[in-house]
């Protein structure tokens, strides 16, 4: 069956490698901000270590780099208090 690339793969075997994914791209992740303080190395040698520490640092690192949003400014935000004692003011049709 092997050589037809039929496997037969225990859910307890996925998780297994993906968390070898996951750990041997945190310590590449670190390596390269403990090495450069930075998101991408520049170095060849440290690129060259990088993939050594993880395989597929190339298409890992879009998808499991950490995201910075840009900054939202201040955002006024009415309490229902506020809502609440504007509703009470208003006229109603009820007598």
């Amino acid at each position: 069956m092997l050589t037809q690339g039929s496997i037969h793969r225990d859910p307890r075997d996925i998780n297994r490698k993906i968390q070898q994914l996951r750990l041997s791209y945190k310590s590449a992740r670190d390596f390269v901000v403990y090495t450069t303080g930075g998101d991408q190395p520049d170095d060849p040698i440290i690129q060259a270590y990088i993939r050594r520490l993880c395989p597929y640092w190339d298409l890992l690192h879009p998808v499991m780099a950490p995201v910075e949003y840009p900054p939202v400014g201040d955002v006024e935000v009415e309490s229902a208090a506020d809502e609440l004692e504007a509703s009470d003011e208003e006229p109603t049709n009820s007598s």
